[in-house]
């Protein structure tokens, strides 16, 4: 009788939180991370200095990477909820190009970048679990 239980159950795997990350990482952190090599100063080889690009180039970034995520999640590729991690990364990697532009210590740089990250993943998390409940509220009246 164990024998015929063992058989019956089926492992149901879920890969969603690895295409999750490894969107993150893919379209988030490495193209961000490239141009910060190249880009800011605490690396020691700042190949671009032009005021525009740096502030430019990290913007177009995010832009393409949530354009990208937006049709990945119209495609249910990934889930709505991986918004709530790759804006605050962007964000971060974001401001900490732009205080590069500012003769500030290192670590102060990154203690404010992750500070005002922490401070807007939580309006972020908020709004997204309200868009979340208006789509489950839709579907439910559909159904």
């Amino acid at each position: 009788m164990n024998k015929k239980n063992k058989k019956e159950k089926i492992k149901i795997v879920s890969y969603g939180p690895l295409v999750i990350l490894f969107f993150i990482f893919i379209f988030c952190i490495i193209p961000h991370f490239i141009f910060m090599i190249f880009s800011v100063k605490e690396f020691g080889n700042q190949k671009i200095e032009n005021l525009y690009l740096i502030i430019f180039i990290p913007l177009v970034i995010f832009i393409f990477s949530l354009s990208i995520q937006i049709l990945f999640i119209y495609f249910k590729i990934i889930n709505l909820r991986s918004l709530v991690f790759s804006i605050p990364i962007n964000v971060f990697f974001i401001i900490v190009m732009l205080f590069s532009l500012i003769d500030m210590y290192f670590y102060i740089k990154y203690i404010i970048a992750i500070s005002i990250t922490i401070v807007s993943a939580y309006p972020l998390n908020v709004l997204i679990s309200k868009i979340e409940d208006k789509l489950s509220l839709k579907k439910q009246k559909n159904n």
